[in-house]
């Protein structure tokens, strides 16, 4: 089977309801991407899926293949030249090494020092190690010298062999197209049947992939690009030819005025898409009833055995009689309910058939929430440069030998025959400091108190060669001692005073972690194994849970919840921003659907009223679990009986409220989620003082980030910008500059003059910045002109294009963390990473452009 749909959001929809159906593995097929002109570096995972597909088909391994209307159009890379790239490696056979590497390179790999994502390979004398696309993990290969003595799996993190291996698959590390131009359509038997679903849609969105592509090719040789001409792949004609070669058959909703392929016979079916019900089951029990009625049966499928039980006891409530038949045995008869198990992405009413089908899906409860405002939490003084270019005339910076000073500017300077850049700082008196801008580590930018703002006693500058700074670091020092002893004091107390032991699984909560929709990772199950471990011990649990965004840290900490709240105790999570409270809220409440949990959420943007329940309900334990801000760490917050707390993000705490939390925690169990632990954290945690569980494993079929790294061009930005709007989505643009953000917003909503631009930044008024969010939310705003405030915010899966402005000036890890904010729904999602060329670029500056590349290209392999 080939299913042509319209956009690649389609195509995963139908893959999950087909495999459904008929329990066949659906291949998605992704289409190739638009190249952006003059990208100085982009990541190929989409690619790599591509090649793995076509070489599955190749193969004949593979039943069912779904891919766009743009994918079976596109020219890609011919079946006899894919296999005549893909080798196959295996143990005690003779291999060329010199010819080998030579033959890598060929096939699109790139040599380097240490392999860390598909499409490298590296030698170090008789050991290769290649990392495939069509690998998890890359394979060191053992030769003596021609033999293949042995080959392993390894981590390309530890770099530490993980399993041997006899054998190992080398795809292509890049898809190369020849002159023939071969299309999907030559993999394919005789006997494939072809769908199209939805002509129409399918028709203009080939037609309108045709017109970005010339529009496209234009820009960049008007840039002096260097295009190669024709087509990307057939119009709409030739794939009509191409479809007409086999049997095809048109699901559309209505007849099309220009269908692909003239249809030859028309069937009818009547069946219409039933509605969510705003996720609400007493809505739903209406409409069961309504049904049973006029005589339908009603069919209701559940994703599991726990969740159809659970089902049935939801339904029984609230009057409605259902029989459960776990296996599947039949449909459902008149005026009868059937509960099944199944999962598909929307319910369907034949009426014909007199059958409706409802999902689990549509039956569960949402609570939509409304986003507040994120502020940004300094929890230091000092801030190390990542460049230069952070820096303007007049900033106070600290230097870490000669103490604070006033940055004057960048100057250029001979020395030893050589000119190099320094920058230089004035210090108190006529002192000035002439700094390479190569030891940037030892500058760091002022933005403590007295720094300028109003009202504020200004800072006095150190003088050069005097003993002040010295003085004070001897004093930072000694409080930093201090600081360690007390945190000694504090984890041996917590030893002392031992804590509660929790009692083993009870049946409910198998039955809560039975109901989760996803399948976990191996790395989920250890990290919930361990804090069970934890749990069940009488001494307090202290471990930090480390993993990337959307790795799926919040489910093992609601089932840590579970735990908690099954012995009588109550729960507390602790997050940085009101954004991220009502997420975690929205999700709790989806989670604990069905179960006899109070949740509330407790943030200043609730009302008097609101906030006065709330806090009358967790001192009599009507809550057992609540979710808030540093509102939770106030004084008025007293629990009847806390058990755990569970501390998202503790880098985003300041001092104060970190102290708040240490007092909190006394005897209590502590978790703490962290995608960026801050360095003391990690350090007691690698040190043995605090236990730690990794998520290093991504969720299954979680889709890559398409990453470009370019430099600052406005049409590519107003391009992508246009793309990503005309799909339906949003857009986040990252300005982190408040002091003309407002300019480059105007900007774009010049360039733009249709769409739909928001400013939000830290120091906006608080119910000003609720308002954008909330736009945002509701999908109002389609480009979010914003600071860093992202990193932590409310995920919204219909933003699926992320612009960094000057991605240079911020780090890795944040730039990670950032860039895990796109790409959560089925959609395909880009990240465009852009830098601005100055007229002096240091060595350093080259460097942190140079990590942003690899970092562009290999994704989470970098660690």
């Amino acid at each position: 089977l080939l299913a042509i749909c319209a956009d690649e959001k389609e195509c995963t929809r139908l893959g999950a309801d087909l495999t459904a159906l008929t329990g066949w593995e659906a291949v998605v097929l992704p289409q190739r991407d638009w190249h952006v002109g003059a990208a100085a570096a982009e990541s190929h995972q989409w690619e790599h899926r591509r090649l793995l597909a076509l070489h599955r088909l190749a193969e004949g391994t593979v039943r069912a293949v779904i891919t766009t209307v743009v994918g079976a159009a596109q020219f890609c890379m011919g079946r006899e030249d894919l296999m005549a790239h893909t080798l196959t490696l295996r143990t005690a056979e003779s291999y060329d090494i010199t010819d080998l590497t030579r033959r890598l390179v060929d096939m699109g790999y790139t040599r380097c020092d240490q392999v860390e994502g598909p499409g490298q390979f590296a030698l170090r004398g008789g050991i290769l190690d290649v990392f495939s696309p069509g690998m998890a993990q890359p394979v060191r290969c053992d030769f003596f010298d021609d033999e293949l003595d042995g080959m392993g799996v390894f981590d390309p993190v530890t770099q530490r062999r993980t399993e041997n291996v006899d054998a190992a698959l080398l795809l292509p590390a890049a898809e190369t197209i020849g002159p023939a131009r071969p299309t999907v359509w030559e993999y394919l038997a005789r006997d494939t049947l072809v769908t199209i679903h939805d002509s129409s849609r399918c028709g203009e969105a080939l037609r309108q992939a045709l017109r970005e592509a010339k529009a496209d090719r234009k820009m960049r040789r008007a840039q002096g690009e260097d295009v190669p001409g024709g087509p990307m792949g057939m119009d709409e004609t030739e794939l009509g030819r191409a479809i007409a070669a086999f049997a095809a058959v048109a699901l559309d909703n209505f007849l099309t005025s220009r269908p692909l392929v003239p249809p030859q016979a028309l069937l009818q079916l009547n069946g219409k898409q039933l509605s969510t019900y705003g996720g609400s089951l007493d809505t739903a029990c209406l409409d069961i009833t309504h049904y049973l009625t006029m005589g339908y049966g009603v069919l209701v499928l559940c994703g599991g055995e726990v969740r159809a039980r659970n089902m049935l006891r939801l339904l029984e409530d609230r009057g409605v009689t259902a029989a459960l038949d776990l296996q599947g045995a039949a449909l459902p008869e008149r005026n009868r309910v059937r509960i099944s198990l199944g999962a598909l992405s929307a319910g369907s009413e034949f009426p014909d058939l007199r059958l409706a089908i409802l999902t689990e899906g549509q039956l569960t409860e949402r609570v939509a929430g409304k986003a507040g405002p994120v502020r940004q939490k300094r929890d230091d003084s000092r801030r190390k440069l990542q460049s230069y270019t952070d820096l303007s005339p007049g900033d106070l910076v600290v230097h870490a030998h000669h103490g604070i000073g006033r940055f004057t500017g960048i100057i250029r300077m001979p020395v030893d025959g050589v000119e190099k850049d320094y920058m230089k700082i004035a210090y108190a008196g006529s002192d000035c400091l002439y700094v390479p801008c190569t030891a940037l580590d030892l500058v760091s930018k002022y933005i403590g108190g007295g720094s300028g703002e109003e009202g504020e006693k200004p800072v006095h500058l150190n003088k050069l060669g005097g003993t002040e700074w010295a003085k004070t670091t001897y004093r930072a020092k000694a409080a930093a001692r201090e600081l360690a002893k007390e945190l000694i004091r504090l984890y041996a107390q917590r030893q002392r005073l031992g804590g509660f032991a929790f009692s083993p699984d009870s049946p409910w909560q198998k039955e809560f972690e039975d109901a989760f929709g996803y399948p976990e990772t191996g790395d989920q199950l250890k990290a919930i194994r361990e804090i069970k471990s934890d749990m069940e011990k009488p001494v307090p649990m202290d471990r930090l849970l480390c993993g990337d965004v959307g790795y799926g840290k919040t489910e093992v900490a609601l089932r840590a919840a579970m735990k908690c709240i099954m012995d009588g105790k109550q729960a507390a999570i602790l997050v940085p921003t009101t954004v991220l409270a009502q997420q975690h809220y929205q999700t709790a409440l989806q989670r604990f659907f069905g179960f006899p949990v109070g949740i509330a959420v407790l943030s200043r943007f609730r009302t008097g009223a609101q906030t006065t329940q709330t806090l009358s309900d967790i001192a009599t334990g009507k809550v057992d679990l609540v979710i808030g801000t540093h509102r939770l760490l106030s004084k008025d917050v007293r629990f009847k009986d806390l058990g755990l707390l569970v501390v998202d993000e503790e880098q985003r705490f300041g001092v104060t409220h970190k102290e708040h939390i240490k007092e909190l925690s006394r005897g209590v169990d502590v978790l703490t989620l962290s995608a960026t632990p801050i360095p003391r954290t990690l350090n007691m945690a690698m040190s043995g003082i605090r236990d730690m569980s990794s998520i290093e494993e991504p969720p299954e079929d979680r889709l890559p980030v398409q990453t470009f790294v370019m430099e600052h061009d406005w049409g590519v930005i107003a391009d992508a910008i246009r793309r990503e709007i005309q799909r339906g989505g949003q857009v986040y643009y990252l300005h982190n500059r408040i002091e003309d953000i407002d300019r480059t917003a105007m900007r774009l909503q010049k360039l733009l003059e249709d769409v739909t631009v928001a400013v939000a930044h830290g120091q906006m008024d608080k119910n000003m910045l609720s308002s954008v969010m909330e736009s945002v939310v509701s999908g109002e705003t389609q480009v979010l002109v914003c600071t860093t405030i992202i990193e932590t915010g409310i995920d919204i899966p219909n933003v699926n294009t992320l612009i960094v402005e000057d991605a240079d000036r911020l780090g890795l890890a944040q730039l990670h963390q950032i860039r895990g904010r796109v790409g959560r729904s089925t959609r395909r999602a880009s990240a465009y990473l852009t830098f601005r060329r100055d007229k002096v670029l240091t060595e350093i500056a080259e460097k942190r452009l140079t990590a942003i590349r690899d970092f562009a290209q290999f994704g989470s392999g970098m660690k």
